[in-house]
């Protein structure tokens, strides 16, 4: 009878598994809508792309004829009188530089605003867009997963949710300047690329880490013999390798938890198999960090995205945005969908965990003689 039920219920996991990649593929699949009136909007801000387009060229068209005009008027003498024109033409070179980056900086902002609106909003509950918005350094600073620098810039917030999965994701920009001895500065990019951080459904006993080959700025926040010895507190914080029973995955990814036991009924063989699939889907080193109720994603893709150029022609520009957000959308959907954050089983599973954990329990009592 016991081989009969769980024969029935590995039918019923493969036929849910199934369902839920028919669902995702459904999903995936459908046309993002578009509407007339967005693309026309974005349309009309080909005018001020040409405007950006004619004001950043000022500046150097300014600085070549007073390059051209020094060397001509400094063999003149006395050449102190053209001193002012010169300082004069260095004054508007410098007004319209401003005033270009400060025209681009608000040509980007309105064409990232309209298109997503046009395409997140449709497909997002609670839907919200902060351009200047991002995550905070000190949230990322505490989640101990990446070395943090000196530099930090986050941009191009998106918050809403999936079914019923609430979500933030924003691009993300961690530098780290420093000094050399000769005096010489040096800056390194730490990282570069999008955040995303999602509501898990059940709560984390363990802090996990995951990250693909090719992740390097990574702090594994590893455990030593200090922080056992001296500092339970903090070492229950801390993470240790563990291996998974597939050399491949082993191979391609790394896993840092900080506790092991509790690692393994999280990153079950369906849930290993969807990192694979996303490293895959995304083509760039992920990262992805288990914490509380929380599931936090970094994708390393070295760029910010949905980011549009006034040097493009606008309707070339318009196709690469539609479909970069509509890539983003997809990637949002297929994180709900593969890790099956909408799905009752994590709930059941943290029943699951504690019940085993009790029968464990009882059973070492047993052993000893505890009633």
């Amino acid at each position: 009878m016991e081989n009969d039920d769980s024969y029935v219920k590995n039918k019923k996991d493969e036929t849910d598994e199934k369902e839920a990649e028919q669902q995702t593929a459904s999903t995936v699949s459908s046309p993002f809508k578009f509407t007339e009136d967005a693309k026309r909007k974005l349309e009309e801000l080909n005018e001020e792309r040409l405007r950006v387009k004619k004001i950043r060229r000022i500046p150097t068209i300014g600085f070549i004829i007073i390059f051209i005009s020094f060397s001509f008027l400094k063999a003149r003498s006395p050449f102190y009188i053209y001193i002012p024109c010169i300082l004069i033409g260095v004054g508007l070179i410098a007004y319209y530089f401003v005033k270009g980056a400060k025209e681009e900086n608000n040509f980007r902002t309105k064409y990232k605003k309209i298109l997503n609106d046009a395409i997140f909003k449709n497909y997002l509950d609670d839907y919200e867009y902060l351009p200047n918005k991002g995550i905070s350094r000190d949230y990322i600073y505490n989640t101990n997963a990446i070395q943090i620098g000196n530099i930090f810039y986050s941009e191009d917030s998106i918050t809403g949710s999936y079914k019923g999965i609430y979500f933030l994701r924003c691009d993300l920009k961690i530098q780290d300047e420093h000094t050399d001895s000769d005096g010489d500065t040096h800056t390194v990019t730490l990282f570069e690329g999008q955040w995303m951080k999602f509501d898990f459904p059940k709560s984390f006993k363990s802090n996990i880490q995951v990250y693909s080959k090719g992740f390097n700025n990574v702090k594994k926040n590893k455990k030593n013999f200090f922080t056992k010895k001296f500092n339970k507190e903090k070492n229950d914080k801390k993470r240790t390798l563990v291996l998974t029973e597939s050399e491949e995955f082993n191979k391609r990814f790394k896993i840092y938890a900080s506790n092991e036991h509790d690692a393994y009924y999280v990153l079950t063989p369906h849930l290993l198999e969807a990192i694979e699939k996303l490293k895959s889907e995304f083509d760039c080193p992920i990262m992805l960090l288990f914490t509380n109720n929380s599931l936090d994603v970094a994708l390393y893709t070295r760029k910010d995205s949905l980011e549009p150029s006034y040097k493009k022609d606008m309707e070339k520009a318009i196709e690469e945005s539609i479909n970069d957000a509509t890539n983003q959308m997809t990637t949002l959907m297929k994180f709900v969908d593969y890790l099956k954050l909408d799905n009752d089983l994590f709930k059941k599973e943290e029943v699951s965990i504690e019940e085993n954990d009790r029968a464990e329990k009882d059973e070492k009592d047993e052993k000893i003689g505890v009633n």
